[in-house]
């Protein structure tokens, strides 16, 4: 029985991994290519301002998917999905692109950083909703104004590149750290590995441990309370870091573009 459940687990997670990768062969052309022809065809600063359309697409399509599967969060895509648009809008307006992607950085750092501090005071729904609102807003100024710099500061040629570029950096960013990220819950419950089955916990979550005895609920939800605290304080911290590294870039004044204008950002 528990063989025959292992092989349809890993055949699962086999089919998962597989129909991921069609989708990011589908997906993943499309969205870059979309982005490279709004840098090759349109006058600085206008990219920021269509590419917060883009990003705001994005938002959009990340509300629908989530209610479309019953899991819906409406405040940080929401939020990301207004400031993608008015935050492209105002940053073309005045021509300062670092300004407000640093700024949108600054915000998403807060917004983990809350996030942390609110799993840590065990707050209730309406405060993570504020927190998420926080984040989506920070995102949602800071990627479109990301992509434009990011297209900006290479040769007329190479915008595809340096967007897709980008783009995978962007994806390992949410991969790599995420699957670490993942294994603190499991790290936290193998201190209880001496009064129950760490693993069923570990693949179910909050589903398995309402079965539990009523003794045993506490010490695991503080065991995952503690390991969502300490990867949003990480994730506040590592943003903290890309606010200084943003703040202290250069050469994020418009040249040349594909029609031989030149923007200068204000001082």
């Amino acid at each position: 029985m528990a063989a025959s459940a292992l092989c349809g687990v890993a055949q699962s997670m086999g089919q998962l991994i597989a129909f991921r990768f069609l989708q990011g062969i589908g997906g993943g052309g499309p969205m870059t290519l979309s982005q490279t022809v709004i840098a090759d065809v349109v006058t600085p600063p206008e990219p920021m301002r269509y590419q917060g359309f883009f990003t705001g697409a994005f938002a959009l399509l990340s509300v629908a998917g989530p209610l479309i599967g019953g899991e819906p969060n409406p405040a940080q895509a929401g939020f990301m999905l207004l400031s993608s648009i008015f935050g492209g809008r105002l940053s073309s307006d005045t021509g300062r692109p670092k300004l407000f992607m640093a700024g949108g950085i600054a915000l998403g750092a807060t917004g983990l950083s809350l996030l942390a501090l609110l799993a840590v005071n065990q707050a209730g729904i309406p405060w993570l909703l504020r927190a998420l609102a926080v984040l989506g807003l920070g995102m949602g100024v800071a990627m479109p104004n990301t992509t434009a710099i990011v297209q900006n500061a290479v040769p007329r040629p190479w915008p595809g590149i340096a967007t897709s570029s980008k783009s995978v950096f962007r994806s390992l960013g949410v991969a790599v750290p995420g699957g670490v990220m993942s294994g603190l819950p499991g790290a936290r419950l193998d201190r209880l590995a001496s009064e129950i089955d760490v693993q069923p916990v570990t693949d179910g979550g909050m589903a398995v441990i309402g079965t539990l005895s009523p003794e045993l609920q506490p010490g695991i939800a503080e065991a995952f309370r503690q390991s969502i605290a300490v990867s949003f304080g990480i994730g506040g911290a590592v943003m903290g870091f890309a606010f200084l590294l943003a703040m202290s870039l250069r050469g994020t004044t418009f040249s040349e573009s594909s029609t031989g204008t030149s923007v200068e950002e204000p001082a």
